[in-house]
C-alpha cells in the first residue's frame, strides 16, 4: 500500500512521518535541477527514491546524498515518472516531455534546442490503471 511523504532536496531525506505543519524548504539561490522518483527499482517489494538530473538526464540513489551541479538555471519540460513498464514488477523511469506529452527513455538524454512551446501545466501521473499490470499514464490538471 502506498502512502504519502516528503522529500528534502536540500538534504535528499525521505521523510515518512512527522507532526506539526507542513515542512516548508528554502532552496537558495536556485531551485535544484535535481528531483526525486519513487519506485521499487529492485523488485523487493520495497520503493526507494532515485534522484533525476533534469538538465543531464542523470540518475542517482538518494541514498549516496545531495551532488553538487551548477548550470544555468532554464526552465526545464522533463518531469521524471516510475513505473512498471514492461509488466515485470521492477520500476524504471521515463521522463514525460511538458511540451507536447511525449514519453522518452533514458537513453534518449533529449538535450533542448529552443524552449518552445511552454510546457503544459498537467503533470503526468504513472500507475496500473487498466488493472494489466503494466504503467500507464494519466494527466492531473494544475492544483490537484
Amino acid at each position: 500500500m502506498d502512502t504519502p511523504a516528503w522529500f528534502d532536496l536540500a538534504s535528499w531525506h525521505l521523510v515518512t512521518r512527522f507532526s506539526g505543519p507542513s515542512p516548508q524548504a528554502i532552496l537558495d539561490p536556485e531551485p535544484s535541477p535535481w528531483f526525486p522518483v519513487a519506485g521499487d527499482f529492485n523488485g523487493d517489494g520495497i520503493d526507494e527514491v532515485m534522484m533525476f538530473n533534469r538538465d543531464t538526464w542523470d540518475v542517482v540513489p538518494a541514498a549516496k546524498g545531495p551532488v553538487t551541479i551548477t548550470v544555468d538555471p532554464q526552465p526545464q519540460p522533463w518531469v521524471p515518472v516510475a513505473g512498471n513498464w514492461d509488466g515485470k514488477g521492477i520500476a524504471t523511469i521515463r521522463v514525460f516531455d511538458l511540451r507536447d506529452g511525449s514519453v522518452h527513455d533514458l537513453s534518449e538524454r533529449i538535450g533542448i534546442v529552443k524552449y518552445d512551446p511552454e510546457p503544459s501545466p498537467w503533470r503526468p501521473q504513472v500507475g496500473n490503471f487498466a488493472g494489466r499490470g503494466c504503467g500507464h499514464r494519466r494527466y492531473l490538471a494544475p492544483g490537484r
